[in-house]
This record gives structure tokens, sequence and C-alpha cells, in this order.
């Protein structure tokens, strides 16, 4: 992304202008949503909801959102806008390692938070709706293995051709355009489905 060639085959990158746009809007949300989590958590604790294995499955979802939110913060860390306003943004010299290595982070967070909200309602909708007895410290296992090791074994496939970078004023993975030829966002779609198509035919076996 350091070379001409590589900013003009890539999708979605902005003009500084809109960057610093994007980044005072953003950044309220960025905070109020950490905050929101912190709070969260906090009142689960003090109030020991940890406990119960609902309120555990609450708190490991604000928990990775929280992570989710502070990764999300460190987007701007990589972003060199001491540009003028109708160059192009890019990303600052010596800083294409760290802004893959967060967008890698990001998006392992972010498949993680989904699989724990469906988790939630997966309990919910399902067996607590029909009342299914359940053996709740199996569940939580099996639960938190899936959530957490499922993306880690699908998120590095980005780094095979080292498709994590910026895009926008993320750093996320790369949407390349060659002609008709565009990668990156195709990623996301398999990976998700598998992870999602995963998570339920899992959950079915071992709570069974």
């Amino acid at each position: 992304m350091n070379n001409e060639s590589d900013i003009n085959n890539t999708c979605g990158l902005l003009r500084v202008k809109l960057a610093k746009l994007e980044i005072i809007i953003t950044s309220p949300v960025v905070v109020i949503g950490a905050a929101s989590c912190v709070v969260a958590i906090c009142l689960i604790t003090a109030s020991k909801g940890y406990r119960s294995y609902t309120h555990r499955i609450n708190l490991y979802l604000a928990i990775t959102a929280l992570c989710r939110t502070v990764a999300i913060g460190l987007q701007v860390l990589p972003i060199d806008i001491n540009q003028p306003s109708n160059a192009t943004v890019r990303v600052k010299s010596g800083w294409d390692v760290p802004c893959a290595a967060i967008g890698f982070l990001t998006e392992y967070l972010f498949q993680s938070e989904s699989l724990i909200r469906i988790w939630i309602c997966t309990y919910v909708f399902v067996f607590a709706f029909f009342r299914f007895q359940l053996n709740h410290t199996k569940c939580e296992i099996t639960g938190l293995l899936i959530t957490f090791i499922l993306p880690a074994l699908t998120t590095w496939i980005p780094f095979i051709d080292n498709s994590y970078g910026l895009t926008g004023t993320n750093c996320w993975v790369i949407t390349k355009c060659n002609g008709r030829h565009v990668e990156g966002y195709v990623y996301l779609i398999l990976i998700e489905d598998a992870l999602y198509s995963a998570f339920l035919i899992i959950s079915a076996v071992m709570v069974a």
C-alpha cells in the first residue's frame, strides 16, 4: 500500500478531509460504547451476577465487546491524516504491520462477539423457551471453546496474501480492485457463514 499501484488498485480509500470527519463522528461512539461495556461489566461483577450462567454469558459478551471497541479505537493510530485535505489517506510510514495486526484483532473480536450473540439467542429462544434440561457447565465450556477458538482458526486466512491493511479509515481486510476483480469481503462472507454453521452443528452435538 506504500506504492502508487497499490493505491490505485484499492477500493474504499478516502480523502483526508472525509477521513477526519469520519473520525470526529465515530470517536464519541467508540467512547460511549466502551463506557457502556465497562458499566455493564461493573454491574454484573458488583451484583455477583457472574454466579448465574445467563449473566456469565452476558459478561463474556460485554468483555468481548469492550475489547472490540478498543480495537476500533486503535484504528486511528496507523492513519496518516497530516496531509492536504484532498490527499488520499495512507498508512503512516512503518505502521503497515501494526495496521494489519489491528485489522486481524478487530476481525477476530467481531467474529467472537457475533458467535456469543448467537450463543445467547440460541439459549434464550430455543433452550430456555422449550425448557430443555441442560448441563450448564458443559454448555458453557462448549460455548467458550467455539466462540474463541473457531475465529482464531479462520481470521488468519487474509494473511496468506497480505490482505489485512487500510480500507477507508479502518485497518481491516483490504478490498483490491483490478478491472472486475474484487477481493476482500468474500473472505468475510465465507468465514462467517462457516463459523455460524459450525456453531450450530457443534452446539447441537455437544449439548445433546
